[in-house]
């Protein structure tokens, strides 16, 4: 009966054995085959690629509001200043390129405006003016002239001027004064409007400045300003710079042809100086003038006349009161 309790009490104390041993042995053994197998175990998949230009980049963790708050400010840093080269040009902009517009346009000449003609035509100092040159007998008028020693104004025509460009170099350089008489000659052309009244008078104006360099601004408009100039047309010429001219002796050239307008010079010449006026004589460019033209001259040197080209200083004698 002893040895029976003693088998089983070894035997209990075998199997409490066996329960420690599998709770310490067996056990720890376990832990480790679960440790393994947790370090085993994938870890969690976190994405990490390579960058490439154009693709945007995916955050290598997980955002979070800290992390948010933390890229923001980031975000909200003041950036570094731009080079001039990428600073938009908030200059205001210039007219250069209007300037450049004019400068490509063909330059007009220089409207200048004369000086105060104020100057009163008294005294015995006689204007010789002729009309419609040049022409074939321009030479003949100037040697007449020098002769005489007499200057005088020579209002002529365009056309004229380019046909006969010897005798207007020769009476510039000679001391007369060229200037301007249209182009047309004709009413219906040159009374045209007030546009036609200043561009024939330019295009006379270039011509004299591009055969002799001299820059005038005298003119007489066919036939006389009255009555065929305007108000608006004389507005229109005085505002472009020119000073107009008529005459108060008219020779009568035109319609004799001989030698009766040397008569009629001097019996107007004799009125005008009861009154002290100076005579501004009207003459024309023609073969019949030439011949005589000899004759009004020595008759107004005898009477003690001087003489004098017309010029921007002197009060002009206008018939239209435009």
């Amino acid at each position: 009966m002893k040895n029976k309790t003693k088998i089983a009490l070894v035997i209990m104390l075998i199997a409490c054995a066996y329960v420690i041993f599998q709770m310490t042995v067996l056990g720890d053994s376990s832990k480790v085959q679960v440790k393994s197998n947790l370090t085993e175990a994938p870890s969690p998949t976190v994405t990490t690629s390579t960058y490439n230009p154009g693709e945007a980049m995916e955050p290598s963790e997980p955002s979070t509001p800290q992390k948010d708050s933390e890229k923001n400010k980031e975000g909200s840093k003041v950036q570094p200043p731009r080079s001039k080269e990428d600073k938009p040009d908030t200059k205001k902009p210039t007219d250069k390129s209007d300037q450049q517009k004019e400068s490509d346009k063909p330059k007009q000449p220089e409207m200048k405006q004369p000086n105060k003609a104020t100057k009163p035509l008294v005294g015995k100092i006689a204007y010789i003016t002729f009309d419609d040159g040049a022409s074939p007998h321009t030479m003949g008028l100037l040697d007449v002239l020098k002769e005489y020693d007499v200057e005088a104004t020579f209002f002529m025509l365009e056309p004229n001027m380019r046909k006969y460009p010897d005798a207007v170099k020769r009476l510039v350089k000679e001391g007369h004064m060229p200037a301007m008489h249209g182009v047309s000659h004709q009413v219906k052309k040159y009374y045209a409007s007030r546009t036609s009244v200043v561009s024939e008078m330019s295009a006379g104006q270039k011509t004299i400045q591009k055969l002799t360099g001299e820059e005038t601004w005298l003119i007489r408009t066919p036939y006389g300003s009255a009555p065929y100039m305007t108000k608006d047309y004389m507005k229109a010429v005085k505002d472009a710079g020119f000073t107009l001219w008529d005459w108060n002796v008219d020779s009568l050239d035109w319609k004799y042809r001989d030698a009766r307008y040397v008569d009629t010079v001097k019996k107007e010449v004799l009125g005008l100086e009861k009154k002290n006026i100076s005579p501004v004589i009207l003459m024309h460019d023609r073969k019949e003038t030439l011949k005589y033209l000899p004759q009004v001259l020595k008759f107004l040197k005898d009477r003690g006349y001087q003489f004098k080209t017309l010029d921007e200083t002197l009060k002009p004698i206008q018939f239209s009161k435009g």
